[in-house]
């Protein structure tokens, strides 16, 4: 049997297999995001405190500033937590489209489910962080310019533990991946 050199590749059936890697890259990113919501959850009632309800803002826009914040909390959460892995995904293979094409969908996924186990540590120190932020910021009153360098420069730096070494595994994966060039494969058959 011939294959289809105009087939796409993510219609191949092994590529849409979905193993135990995906479950414990979804809960480990669904942990993170419990993680994470605490020192959220910690930012918004600061920032209620200290500048809405402190602001001097009529009684409406205070309750219209609570609903709209909560709302969105509520809606995010739902968002991140249905959909989180999801859209995760979809990004990975878009970024597997344009700069790895040839590489299979399962190959790549799996890059990604391995890093995202370890987004769990990193959320724990990330809430950490997080958590100076708000007290230095709010309760400390430290300056907006010197919290975020102190805290910031190194939250982002724990933030690039994340991607950066998912970058490099893709960029490697796709550096060893074969190149799949259908002009050959078809001249190459016997027919």
């Amino acid at each position: 049997m011939q294959v289809n050199p105009y087939q796409p590749s993510s219609i191949d059936s092994a590529d849409t297999e979905v193993g135990p890697e995906r479950d414990r890259a979804l809960a480990s990113l669904r942990l993170a995001f419990l993680i994470l919501l605490a020192p959220a959850l910690m930012n918004y009632y600061a920032f209620d405190t200290y500048v809405v309800s402190a602001g001097g803002l009529p009684r409406s826009v205070e309750m219209l500033s609570r609903a709209v914040n909560l709302s969105g909390f509520v809606i995010g959460g739902v968002l991140i937590w249905q959909y989180g892995l999801s859209f995760l995904e979809r990004i990975s293979h878009g970024i597997r489209a344009v700069f790895a094409g040839h590489c299979r969908i399962a190959t790549w996924d799996g890059v990604l489910y391995q890093s995202l186990e370890s987004s769990t540590v990193l959320a724990i120190a990330g809430a950490a962080l997080w958590f100076v932020w708000v007290v230095g910021f709010y309760f400390v009153q430290i300056d907006f310019q010197t919290i975020s360098w102190w805290v910031g420069v190194p939250a982002h730096l724990l933030a690039a533990m994340l991607y950066v070494p998912l970058l490099y595994r893709w960029y490697s994966l796709a550096k060893r991946s074969p190149k799949h060039d259908p002009q050959r494969q078809e001249h190459s058959d016997p027919v």
